[in-house]
């Protein structure tokens, strides 16, 4: 058990000091260097590393979570993590995007933060559960608001209730502000997300005493301390 704990602290370590080398490429060594490639160079390594450990958490959801309904929730988190730093990638350093294609992939980015909060939330409600378990019917109803709230971002264009241009689209890069249905889907990501920490650290209590685990079951689940995190 002891010798586990270390080894879990130890991997924190290793991921944490692999995340601020990936920032410290972007925000430090990146804005000293006038030199191209040594900038690709960078920028490719940074998004190796984050990448990465996305990929190894994703590919140890499996060895590390027998619960299947869990597994598969948490994998689906993974993929929208890899579909997330895919439309960064895509957006901001490798393909040179129209106006229109890059604005989509900006408006992409809240596909997983409007559904990653949710899944939490799923996956906080089987924590302790049998194999087997199902959660209530009217979580499902969950899923509504959520589908609705990405349909409100990616038809931005057509209503600018999310984001404001007020000088034309095609400076939506520096030139933008913030709608109501911002304020409501960003309500949304920090509610579920909330309650998804909450939610760990109440089943992360030791039965019977008012102590919690050294290591909480947020160390396990969340995917900046398993594995990848991203800015």
């Amino acid at each position: 058990m002891a010798m586990s704990r270390k080894r879990s602290v130890t991997y924190l370590l290793l991921i944490t000091a692999s995340l601020l080398f990936a920032y410290s490429l972007r925000f430090v060594f990146h804005p000293m260097t006038d030199n191209a490639l040594l900038a690709i160079g960078m920028m490719t390594l940074r998004w190796a590393i984050q990448v990465t450990l996305t990929v190894l958490w994703y590919f140890s959801i499996r060895r590390r979570i027998l619960n299947t309904a869990i597994c598969r929730m948490l994998k689906t988190v993974g993929g929208l993590l890899l579909f997330w730093q895919l439309a960064r990638i895509i957006k901001y350093d490798y393909v040179i995007v129209t106006e229109s294609i890059g604005r989509y992939c900006w408006y992409s980015y809240y596909i997983p933060m409007v559904l990653v909060p949710l899944i939490g939330v799923f996956v906080v409600n089987h924590i302790g559960k049998p194999e087997g378990y199902r959660s209530p019917r009217w979580m499902k109803y969950l899923f509504i608001p959520a589908f609705f709230l990405i349909f409100v971002v990616l038809t931005n264009d057509l209503h600018q209730l999310v984001f404001t241009f007020p000088n034309g689209f095609e400076l939506y890069n520096g030139d933008y502000g913030y709608g109501f249905m911002y304020i409501v889907v960003m309500g949304w990501f920090v509610m579920l997300a909330l309650f998804f920490a909450i939610g760990l650290l109440i089943k992360s209590r030791v039965p019977g005493s008012r102590n919690f685990q050294r290591l909480p079951l947020s160390l396990r689940y969340l995917p900046f301390f398993s594995g990848p995190a991203i800015h």
